[in-house]
Formats: C-alpha cells, structure tokens, sequence
C-alpha cells in the first residue's frame, strides 16, 4: 500500500506545474535514451568551445552516468590541453577522479554500481565540491582554482584519445556560475529540469542530452550551437529513473542523405575552388564556404564518391548567402542530377527553375539572418544518382541555362531527404543521417529542448509526441490507489503498423487499471487482468474512455459507446507507478505517436459526461 501524499477525488494533472498544491502528481518525462560507449575508442569530440573557456572563475559540471567496471582510469568528459579539465572515475576503489586546472582530486568512496547516478562537480571561488546523487561527498583535494583555458572538449575518453569511458553516459551539462548545494539536490529530485531554480538559463553553455537515437552528431540543446560529433558510441534505449528529461514532447524530427552538409571542402570538386567563408554561418559558426567557378565552360561540386539509389519525393535544400554581384550570374543546385536547376537571385530573394522542364516543384526561398537565403526545392527521383550538385555561378538566359559563368558565392548547410516538404535542417559529419533525429531548437524558460511549453505542442496543446522508445510517469502515492470506480480517458492518435503500446494506468501484475493499444485498430481496457476491447479503431486523432462503475466496464470511442462488459471486482492497489506511454514497466510496449490530455478519476464518468468531453476537444484534435 502506498503511503498518502495528496487529496483524492480528482484527475491527476500530468504537467506538475508551479499551480497544482505541492506538485500535486506531479509527472516525470523519460526519453529512454543514453549513449553507450565501449572502452576502447568511442568518444563525441566537439573541437574549442569558447563557452567553456572558465579561466580560473566558478564553473558547474552535471552528468548522468552508469559504469559497472573499470580496468584503467576512465573519462566521461575532459578538455584540452591536459591541465585543464576532467570529470571521470578511478580504477582502484571506483572513487570519483578529478582533474581541475593541474590538481588531481579523488573521491572517497566507491561509486560503482549498475546503477545510474548523477554526478556534480562545482568550483566556487577556487573550491571545488562533489556531489553523489544530490549528495556531497569527501574529495581528497578541494583547493583546485588553476585555470581551465581554450582547448578542445571531448566526451568519453581523455584529450589524448586515452582512458575511453565504457559505459553509459548522457544529459551532460557546463554551467559557467557555481551551482548552490540545494540547486544540485534540485535537479537530482526534480530531474526532469534541465536548469535548477535560481540559475539563468544564460548561464548553460552546453547540454547534451543524447537523447537523438541515431546518427553522428551529438546536438547541443543549451542554444549555443555547440554540437558534436559522435565517434563509435551507440543509442541505447529503456534508460528509466533517475535520467528523467524534457525533450520527449514536441519530437522536430529531420534526416539528410548527403554527408559533410558543411564541409564542402570534402566534396568532389569539378573545376572549382573551395575556401572557408569569412561570413559568419547562420548558426554563427564558421563552417560557411566561398566557391568560386573561374572557368565559364565548365562548372559544378559534387559529392565525392557518392552515389545514392533514390525513389520517391526528395527536397533538397542549402544556405545561401546574400551577394551583390552580377544578376547574370546566379548560384544553383539541383537534386539527383535529372538535367534540371534551381537558380538563385540572391539579391532580390527569388528563384527559378531552368533545364529539363517539370522537373522541381514546392520551390521555396526564406530570408534567414545576415543576408542569408535558405532554398529548397522537390523533385522526384528513381535513379541512383549524385543527391546534390552545387553550381556556383550560372548564366541563366530566359528559363534555359546556356552556359556556367564566373563568380563566387557562398554556401551552407546542404541537405537532401525523401520527404514532401522541407523539414528541419540537419547538419552531418563524415556520415549521412539517413533516419530521422531529434533536433534540439535551444532552450529558454519554461520550455524543452524543442523551445516548446513542457507538455505542450503548438499544434496539439496537451499532447506528448513519444517516439516508441519515451514514457512519462506518476509517482505513486495512495490517490492511485482506485480499487472501485474508475475512469481512464485520453486523446491518441493512431496511424498504421501500431503494436502492443500502453497508453495510460498502472498495469502492477495485471491486477490494475489500463487503457492498451493491441494494434493500430484495436484498443482495450482493463481492470484486474479482465479487458473489454474495441476494433474498429481508424487511423487519426480519437478520444478514449474506458470506465468501470462497480458491476460492468465500458469502453468509449469519440464520445459513443463502443463496448462493454460485467465485472463486479475493482484493480487492486499497488506501489507501481502510473506509466503514460508505457505499461508494465517494459521498455518493449511504448507508444509511438501522440498522447494528450490523459487523465484518471477515481468514477465513473456518465455517458453525458464523456460526450462532453468528446465535444470539448474534438475541435483541438479531429
């Protein structure tokens, strides 16, 4: 039995927010994800941060990691040149190693374990602190004020590609301000928060969350832009408590085909000079590149070596930068070589198709900051053919090209993928995003990685985007513990190739309360191990209700009744969670889709009350 923490006799509210009465219900949303790295040569390497250059003033440093054994000295983050910077563990006694500005530091207990555990470091005025959990703990040295420099930062292993991490780490954060004992302990017991109260969201310089899923980079989601590229490590998924975070709601989900999206100077090169950019890149970086065609009678950059079997609705895209040179010479691209151009007239922000007619369509040209234009274009492709070929100069006459012209113009971020419309820009290494990714949009306050309001979507307020790998859940306490009239209620929206997901209860032995997805077309509802199903669910938003009142359970669909059943027992109680997304407990059984508005009431709801409901939403969701 779980001991009472809060009033009963009203739905809980999953947003825990400031209003509810002492976090009334308070939810935790996990991603699942974490990075796995294996001792031997995976690491993120992120190049010089000018964020994190701290000299010798007050820094924090917050990471979750999970590591069972060590043969050597293992580091989870470390910055060049040695003197600087490291946060990683012992491989004698497992104790906490630390190297600040120079000065080694131990822990002084053993911290291994297959548990997870948050680690926190904090210099102060010269003084640092380490914290276990929420919990300070015994360093051997404490007066570390030497000076953490300009160096390059790398994630798992030491600067000299040395004493690789093997085991998991992610939500790796650097706060340039010395974090107070009680804002450690704040975000080990509320770790759904990126930024403990009283803390400046300014004062983040990077977070790491590794909650993508895939792909090369690791993307920062401080704001800053300061990413990182993935060497070896892989995804893995079902990481539950404590590593709770925010970026499971609004899932920004982008791919591209081509790899070096901004190294151009790794692209195949056709009578073309590449030189790195003094414009600053519209991420403010400055990986933005001139290329420059000399030779009116030829022209083109393509990427080097590769070739890729395309079928289907592709949109290309890149950055170009605004110039005043000749209208006659116009920069171009196109997508899977089919004889056609998009042209650019960077001065005035329009564009043209020339070449093989019929060929582009959804041409789109968008004013981005300093003078840069973003362009993209769909084509339809079934070839195997080079995504992407950049045209410096063109010299477009009427809607034919008659031949390449001289000129410079810069570019940036180059992107293909097979979608209908252009999506987020996703920028790659040495190796092609080919599956969607999260991407992080910075953070501001109040608002996820994605800059959404937590549990909201602008396009579906309530709802949680989870991506079959992410839940949310309830603490226990005796409010869930409703062994008589229930009502469980939820919008989900339902596409095909949908398996065996939870939705929302406290399954706790097959004796609880649960609304389940079985397929894309069939939901059930249960109460103690007995269900009453429905299957004629259609793909698209649809308002659930499952309800039991003491002698039969109901199931209801877009405010009708759909079916029903006797039943004279009620769920029993139980210490389990109540798991949105999820049932269980199993990382296996995941909602892949939207879920909004969820709600439990300790009744059962009249038929005049779901349809009232029903109707309250149907205008947000249908």
């Amino acid at each position: 039995m779980a001991v009472q923490t809060t009033k009963t006799n009203k739905p809980f509210n999953p947003r825990g927010n400031d209003q509810s009465p002492k976090g009334y219900n308070r939810a935790s949303l996990f991603s699942g994800k974490a990075l796995d790295f294996d001792g031997v040569n995976d690491q993120i390497t992120f190049g010089t941060i000018s964020d994190l250059t701290f000299g010798t003033g007050d820094f924090s440093a917050v990471l979750d990691w999970q590591i069972d054994s060590v043969s050597t000295y293992s580091w989870a983050i470390a910055k060049n040149p040695a003197t600087d910077f490291g946060i990683g563990i012992n491989e004698t006694g497992g104790l906490l190693r630390l190297w600040i500005g120079g000065t080694l530091s131990l822990g002084t207990e053993n911290i291994l374990g297959s548990d997870w555990k948050k680690i926190a470091v904090v210099r102060e005025s010269g003084v640092v602190s380490a914290y276990i959990n929420g919990v300070a703990i015994s360093l051997t040295e404490t007066a570390m004020a030497g000076s953490i420099d300009s160096g390059d930062l790398i994630v798992g292993s030491w600067v000299s590609n040395a004493d690789f991490w093997n085991g998991l780490l992610n939500n790796i954060r650097l706060f340039n301000t010395a974090l107070t004992a009680a804002q450690v302990a704040d975000l080990y017991n509320n770790p759904e928060k990126v930024v403990p109260t009283g803390v400046d969201n300014t004062a983040l310089k990077l977070w790491l969350p590794m909650m993508e899923g895939a792909g090369t980079t690791s993307y920062d989601g401080s704001g800053n832009g300061n990413h990182g590229t993935i060497s070896g490590a892989t995804y893995v998924n079902g990481v539950g408590a404590p590593v709770s975070q925010t970026a499971v709601i609004d899932w920004n989900k982008g791919a591209n085909i081509l790899p070096y999206s901004e190294e151009l100077n790794q692209w195949g090169k056709q009578v073309v000079s590449v030189s790195q950019s003094s414009a600053t890149a519209p991420d403010g970086s400055t990986n933005a590149y001139d290329l420059t065609d000399a030779d009116s009678g030829q022209y083109g950059i393509l990427v080097p070596g590769l070739s890729v079997a395309m079928a289907g609705d592709y949109v290309g895209s890149l950055f170009v930068k605004k110039t005043t040179g000749a209208l006659s010479h116009y920069p171009g691209f196109d997508i899977g070589q089919p004889g056609a151009y998009v042209i650019i007239d960077t001065t005035n922000g329009t564009t043209a198709t020339a070449g093989t007619g019929g060929v582009y369509s959804d041409v789109t040209i968008t004013s981005h900051n300093d003078d840069w234009w973003r362009v993209s274009a769909k084509a339809t492709i079934n070839s195997t053919s080079k995504p992407m070929r950049i045209w410096p100069a063109i010299s477009e006459n009427g809607t034919g090209v008659s031949v390449s012209a001289t000129g410079t113009n810069t570019f940036w971020g180059a992107q293909v993928e097979q979608a209908d419309a252009i999506g987020p820009y996703v920028r790659t290494g040495a190796t092609a995003q080919t599956s969607p990714v999260l991407l992080p949009q910075g953070l501001t306050s109040g608002r996820d990685i994605t800059g959404v309001n937590l549990f909201e979507n602008v396009r579906k307020q309530g709802a949680l985007n989870l991506d079959g790998n992410s839940w949310a859940e309830v603490h226990d306490n005796e409010s869930l513990d409703i062994t008589g009239h229930i009502t469980l209620e939820a919008w989900v929206q339902i596409k095909d190739g949908m398996a065996s997901d939870g939705v929302l209860g406290r399954w706790a032995a097959s004796l609880g309360y649960l609304l389940y997805l079985n397929a894309s077309n069939d939901i059930r509802f249960y109460v103690n191990g007995l269900d009453t199903r429905y299957t004629g669910l259609t793909n698209g938003w649809h308002h659930i209700v499952g309800l039991y009142d003491g002698s039969a359970k109901k199931l209801y669909v877009d405010g009708a009744e759909v079916s029903s059943s006797s039943q004279s027992v009620g769920a029993a109680a139980s210490t389990a969670p109540i798991e949105i997304g999820r049932y269980q407990q199993s990382t296996g059984n995941t909602f892949d889709g939207p879920i909004a508005q969820p709600r439990i009431y300790n009744r059962a709801l009249t038929a005049a009350e779901v349809l009232q409901n029903y109707n309250s939403g149907k205008n947000t969701y249908k």
